[in-house]
């Protein structure tokens, strides 16, 4: 899936991409992956960041998701869950400064995120000449940059939020 360069209109709504869409045996697999016994609890948790429309959602977001079809699950047990898939690479994490923790599950491309801090809409670009300053800087540092997180905060264009 292609996700739009900036600068060109980042801040537009139709550029916030729709996310893939993983079949059950592939989410099955990615617990396989974590060593992790596939049950209905846990592939009910990854279901949940596997169904839109938002493609970033917080623990609280999965958990009324998940409790409609598992009323006895903790939300501990859900949130726990999520950081667990995160240190595992499946699940990345976005922090937007003091707000709760969003979730994505890791099935498209490397990409970075636009966020405005007044309504927390996201949009998430790619960047060529972003990527190769990275690695510029890793090199010059004497480092080999094995993974990094990159996102920009602001105020978006929208008339009815922000403007």
């Amino acid at each position: 899936m292609e996700i739009t360069e900036l600068p060109k209109g980042y801040t537009k709504d139709e550029l916030i991409q729709p996310q893939t869409k993983l079949s059950e045996s592939n989410l099955k697999s990615m617990l396989r992956s974590m060593n992790l016994k596939v049950t209905n609890q846990r592939l009910s948790i990854l279901k949940a960041l596997n169904k839109g429309p938002k493609t970033h959602v917080t623990a609280k977001d999965v958990f009324e998701r998940v409790s409609a079809e598992y009323p006895n699950i903790g939300f501990a047990t859900v949130y726990r869950f999520l950081k667990e898939t995160s240190r595992f690479g499946i699940t990345s994490e976005l922090r937007i400064g003091y707000a709760p923790t969003r979730y994505e599950l890791k099935v498209r491309e490397h990409h970075h995120h636009i966020v405005c801090t007044k309504c927390g809409k996201i949009v998430e670009f790619q960047n060529e000449i972003i990527e190769d300053q990275i690695k510029k800087v890793g090199k010059d540092h004497n480092f080999s940059i094995e993974h990094h997180i990159f996102e920009l905060y602001g105020f978006c264009n929208n008339p009815n939020c922000c403007k």
